[in-house]
């Protein structure tokens, strides 16, 4: 009895030690942050299928996009047809393609619901904003785009799914949401993600215009990928107004995925300066 209690012990440990030895079990979200701007970061821009204008460059970018690990995947969402061109966008030195381009990275993406887009906001928000508008006179992005488009649902509901994910690999999703439009609808619009396996730690509720701002939300989770190699997020939105008359319409407008299998966690750093600190104490005690 105790030699088994001793195996169950180790197993728990290892379980622990080694997170990806075992199935993701759903996603740890991170708290919802307001988008913010604008930031120290430049927002680059080129066209990838012709059109008018110019490639630009940005300088009030934002500095929420994560840089933490590898990125093996991000997508944006120009390119209308008939309305504008697609465009790459480079984000604190972060890549997004232009979901009308062939992806570059090695993660495939497929999106049900989520599949109507627009090429920018009616009515732009404030002048200055990190967020939210767009030039569609033909010129390409204006001073302050970087979210101005995104894709969305007729309904309330649809899913992303990310693929050929390396399993037993840990990964971190950001997602993006936001609508500048105003109006008496949109401020109170807001949108749930979670994983289609379930299990969320903390799943996240986006504003579309969060709180004092003309600007949406991000979020970021992990997970392990588990042996189907891929991870489905369903985007659930509604209404906080219950007098809007507005159920709601799914929406994303900027996503990425970053390989984090090789990067210490926070606690993991901390123990590591720690260490040097009572290794510094030493030699000069000696």
């Amino acid at each position: 009895m105790r030699i088994r209690s001793i195996s169950v012990l180790s197993a728990i440990v290892a379980g622990v030690v080694l997170p990806g030895s075992v199935h993701a079990a759903g996603i740890v979200w991170d708290n919802v942050q307001n988008i913010s701007g604008p930031g120290g970061t430049t927002v680059s821009t080129s066209k990838t299928q012709g059109g008018p204008g110019n490639n630009v460059t940005i300088t009030n970018g934002t500095d929420d996009v994560s840089t933490l690990g590898t990125q093996v995947f991000g997508i944006n969402y120009s390119g209308t047809s008939g309305s504008t061109y697609p465009y790459a966008a480079t984000i604190n030195g972060q890549n997004f393609y232009s979901f009308r381009d062939s992806s570059p990275f090695p993660v495939s993406y497929s999106a049900t619901g989520v599949t109507n887009t627009y090429p920018s906001f009616g009515t732009p928000g404030a002048t200055g904003q990190s967020y939210g508008v767009f030039d569609t006179a033909g010129v390409g992005p204006a001073s302050d785009y970087t979210l101005a488009n995104g894709a969305y649902s007729n309904s309330a509901t649809g899913t992303i799914t990310l693929g050929n994910l390396a399993v037993g690999n840990k990964y971190l999703v950001q997602f993006w949401v936001s609508d500048a439009r105003g109006g008496p609808v949109l401020p109170t619009r807001v949108e749930k993600l979670a994983s289609a396996t379930g299990g969320d730690t903390n799943s996240p509720v986006l504003a579309y215009q969060g709180p004092g701002s003309v600007d949406g939300q991000w979020v970021t989770g992990t997970f392990v990928a588990d042996a189907s190699g891929t991870e489905t997020l369903m985007l659930t939105a509604s209404n906080t107004n219950a007098f809007a008359g507005d159920g709601g319409s799914a929406q994303v407008n900027l996503l990425q995925l970053r390989d984090i299998t090789n990067t210490p966690e926070p606690a993991s750093l901390s123990l590591a300066g720690l260490g040097a600190l009572g290794l510094l104490a030493r030699r000069r005690r000696a």
